[in-house]
């Protein structure tokens, strides 16, 4: 995949840490004024080298209603596999789940990238606009069980 993001070892990457990255990077998006303290924020996160912390999510759209694991996560794209059919262009809710702290946090996205693995879509989407922090989801199928928690141990 050409444009797939690059992960390390280095840092991990919280939902709340991404949460409050594209809050600000939405702002600046949207041609709103940033305060220095903004333009510090955004900087240091950019540069640094990060994992991810969720395991899976939730796609939400269109005829879609799944959950995927998560291959690659940085603070503007994603990386999923196991995807349902998604075009280049399609925008979906991406939801990830705290499950310890009631959270969800729901991000819309592009996806910018489709391609067949054997089998498996693997899809890259880029996160736009400003997320929502919700204490709560009703109506959302059950969390497979079987794969890995949301969150890193």
């Amino acid at each position: 995949m050409a444009s797939t993001v690059q992960t390390n070892l280095f840092a991990m990457i919280s939902i709340q840490d991404l949460y409050e990255y594209r809050v600000v990077a939405s702002r600046c998006e949207a041609g709103l004024e940033l305060s220095l303290d903004d333009i510090e924020f955004l900087s240091e996160r950019e540069t640094t080298a990060m994992k991810p912390s969720a395991k899976q999510v939730f796609l939400g759209g269109n005829r879609i209603w799944d959950w995927v694991p998560v291959v690659e996560l940085s603070y503007r794209n994603l990386v999923a596999a196991k995807c349902p059919w998604m075009e280049v262009g399609d925008i979906v809710d991406i939801t990830f789940e705290d499950i310890e702290a009631q959270t969800s946090f729901l991000f819309k996205a592009r996806v910018t990238e489709a391609e067949d693995s054997e089998g498996d879509l693997l899809v890259t989407f880029q996160l736009v606009g400003s997320p929502i922090r919700a204490r709560h989801l009703i109506g959302m199928p059950a969390l497979d069980t079987t794969v890995q928690p949301i969150f890193a141990s």
